[in-house]
């Protein structure tokens, strides 16, 4: 065994990549010291396996990680699974982009049933960091200020991702309004909007790709099946909402400038008609265009 008589420290270790390392590490001979601030993840982590100590630790708190490294004693390998997200919503103009990051981040490790979930949620998390650069050099760009306080009006990005099927409904619903909006600043006269276009378009496409291939995995079973087709209406009423409003007195002004091409019933017309196919292909039964909409 490779680990044979060394000690691994491991944080975040009662879910996802940290509970999986800190097992793998066990069976490789290793003492591992694993912690959480999940004390039932613990508990059934340490059950697991004869050598794996567990204790409690926030990495927030200082004092916290100080009293787990002395308890762990001279440790070999050290694995850092937590993320200390400090992240708040509607801290700024592209505080949007790093929210939802950080609510992927925490939710792909928690729930992403397998590796290869794991590694498609760590590419669309990089690519979410990304976007919200691309959002900050365009305001700059256009003279504004990106870390001006702006509350974030898209409710969708306050919705728990309460398990599994929530993100894989995130990915394919939500991602999916972004490749629409790509797609629209494809043609824009505005050079810089233009430019990014074919980046956004194929990362969005990525992430509503990927989301729907969760949802085929977890449709397998009819209790997946079942789980999916209920939690349908609440990402589809979110997704029609993002498009804003049909009277809007903007989304004109912003085809006549030639930022989009389409107005918002136009685009979630659209949406509405492409994303409804790939719902069908699961065996769903779609959603109610009008149920629960705040903005019709």
């Amino acid at each position: 065994m490779r680990l044979a008589g060394k000690i691994a420290l491991v944080t975040a270790a009662g879910a996802g990549i940290g509970r999986a390392c800190a097992l793998a590490f066990a069976r490789e001979g290793a003492q591992v010291m694993a912690t959480d601030i999940d004390d039932a993840a613990l508990a059934t982590l340490a059950r697991e396996h004869a050598g794996v100590r567990t204790m409690r630790c926030d990495v927030r708190d200082d004092a916290s990680v100080r009293a787990a490294a002395a308890a762990a004693g001279d440790v070999s390998v050290l694995l850092n699974a937590a993320a200390q997200l400090l992240l708040k919503a509607g801290t700024t103009a592209i505080g949007e982009f790093e929210y939802t990051a950080g609510n992927i981040l925490d939710a792909g490790l928690r729930y992403a049933p397998h590796g290869r979930a794991m590694e498609i949620e760590a590419e669309i998390i990089r690519q979410e960091v990304a976007h919200g650069k691309i959002c900050e050099e365009v305001l700059i760009g256009l003279g504004a200020n990106p870390n001006i306080t702006k509350p974030i009006k898209q409710y969708a990005f306050h919705l728990p991702f309460d398990d599994w099927i929530d993100l894989a409904w995130f990915h394919a619903l939500i991602d999916r309004v972004g490749l629409y909006v790509g797609v629209e600043w494809a043609g824009s006269p505005y050079e810089p909007l233009a430019r990014v276009a074919p980046d956004l378009e194929a990362d969005e496409e990525f992430h509503t790709r990927s989301g729907f291939l969760h949802l085929r995995e977890i449709c397998q079973t009819p209790e997946g099946k079942a789980a999916v087709q209920a939690r349908l209406q609440k990402w589809w009423t979110a997704a029609l909402d993002m498009f804003g409003r049909s009277n809007s007195v903007t989304s004109p002004l912003y085809v006549k400038w030639g930022i989009k091409q389409h107005d918002n019933e136009q685009l979630r017309q659209k949406y509405i008609r492409e994303a409804l196919p790939e719902i069908r292909k699961l065996g769903l039964t779609p959603a109610d265009n009008d149920l629960g909409r705040r903005f019709t």
